[in-house]
């Protein structure tokens, strides 16, 4: 069987258990996705996740907000959004619709947590948009 068919596979129940709220099991089949193809970039990302909201991995740009918002330095966290925000336009492009929503959703949340200024709202708007494009765009 072919490995790439078999973590595609493993990804889509991963998603559906996602969804019913099933994290331990959305957790193990994006492993087991992982295993089979290593570069499946959709299973990683939603692996990310789910890690994120078991506890086992804080994401790098809330720990940072969260634990120095004093110290914080607002270009740094940009220049990582920016990231991820990029990162969701390759998959969009390559028509994963759906990691690419995670990376947009999470830009856009991370950002309600900086102050307003240019840079924010802008990258905000970006976001939304490619956000709207691919709920447009989907078969």
């Amino acid at each position: 069987m072919d490995p790439v068919r078999s973590a595609r596979e493993a990804y889509g129940r991963a998603e559906a258990r996602y969804e019913a709220g099933d994290f331990e099991a959305a957790e193990h089949e994006c492993e087991t996705a992982l295993r089979l193809d290593p570069g499946c970039t959709e299973a990683d990302a939603l692996y990310s996740e789910i890690q994120f909201v078991l506890g086992k991995r804080s994401s790098s740009i809330l720990a940072d907000v969260i634990a120095c918002p004093g110290r914080l330095r607002q270009d740094q966290v940009l220049v990582e959004l920016r990231g991820r925000f990029q990162s969701g336009q390759c998959l969009y492009s390559r028509r994963e619709f759906d990691a690419a929503e995670r990376e947009f959703r999470l830009v856009l949340e991370y950002l309600k947590w900086l102050p307003d200024d240019l840079d924010v709202l802008e990258l905000r708007r970006e976001a939304t948009i490619w956000l709207e494009c691919g709920r447009l765009d989907r078969p």
